[in-house]
């Protein structure tokens, strides 16, 4: 769940760290459905009965089910699910939550960290504890985030971009791009920095050469809703806005879409 830094108003998905070390597709779901289906649990066998529900309502998914580092993550963060201090009777901690950030406060050596100010120290940790198949994220975490800040000194935002994982196959020069655009766009107010690098990764899936040429299917897609507007609008800004709207479109391929309405084939045709 997302942990906020009041400070800065930036938010930092806990469950981040953890996925570094799933390696597929499948996994990272299975985790991400986890995490979502661990909120706003209720009553003292609220967990036992929702990870029932999830395995139930997941077969496919048994594989990851059944793999070692689910099982150790599962009896790990039971200990962590109780009444919530400043909540009701029957109103729960999210455990697997409570578990990260528990596991972050020890790898930096007090409480949650702020955002640009985590010291990870793995000796704080015994070497059992690092070889669980649940806790590999955390040697993962703290050699990336050294990388990063061994190959860019004055790089601020590292505890950030270390939290990228690397299934998505961006440069670390891509990685800071985006970093600066998020802060400088204001994105860090309403998302979190994951969430934003996910969204350009999602619209560039939409391309077979970025900011060049879409896929046949969305191009076709795309001209259509354009010839449609254009029986009642041609409003080039607007166009450009909607349609980043509606097909999710990442600020970095903006620039392309302006191009593409500029050259709409209707309205090219209709003067």
């Amino acid at each position: 769940m997302p942990y906020r830094n009041h400070t800065k108003f930036i938010t930092m998905n806990t469950s981040d760290f953890f996925a570094l070390q799933l390696d597929n597709q499948e996994d990272i779901c299975a985790f991400s459905s986890l995490e979502i289906n661990l909120r706003c649990l209720r009553g003292e066998n609220g967990l036992n009965l929702k990870l029932a529900e999830i395995e139930r309502n997941f077969p496919e998914r048994k594989k990851s089910y059944e793999s070692p580092w689910y099982k150790a993550l599962i009896a790990a963060i039971k200990p962590f699910y109780h009444i919530g201090d400043d909540s009701g009777k029957d109103n729960y901690t999210h455990p697997l939550s409570e578990f990260l950030k528990a596991q972050m406060s020890v790898l930096n050596g007090s409480s949650m960290p702020l955002l640009g100010r985590l010291t990870p120290n793995l000796g704080r940790f015994t070497e059992s504890q690092l070889t669980q198949p649940h806790m590999q994220w955390l040697t993962m975490y703290t050699e990336r985030l050294a990388q990063l800040k061994s190959d860019y000194p004055e790089l601020k935002s590292a505890v950030r971009l270390a939290r990228v994982h690397p299934i998505k196959g961006l440069s670390d020069e891509k990685l800071i791009v985006l970093d600066r655009e998020f802060i400088d766009g204001s994105y860090c107010c309403s998302m979190d920095y994951t969430d934003y690098v996910n969204w350009y990764a999602e619209s560039c899936d939409m391309f077979i050469d970025e900011n060049k040429q879409l896929t046949p299917d969305v191009e076709a897609r795309v001209l259509k809703t354009l010839c449609a507007w254009s029986k009642t609008s041609s409003d080039q800004e607007s166009d450009v806005y909607y349609l980043c709207r509606n097909y999710n479109f990442h600020p970095q391929h903006e620039g392309f879409v302006k191009e593409l309405v500029a050259k709409n084939p209707c309205l090219v045709g209709s003067s």
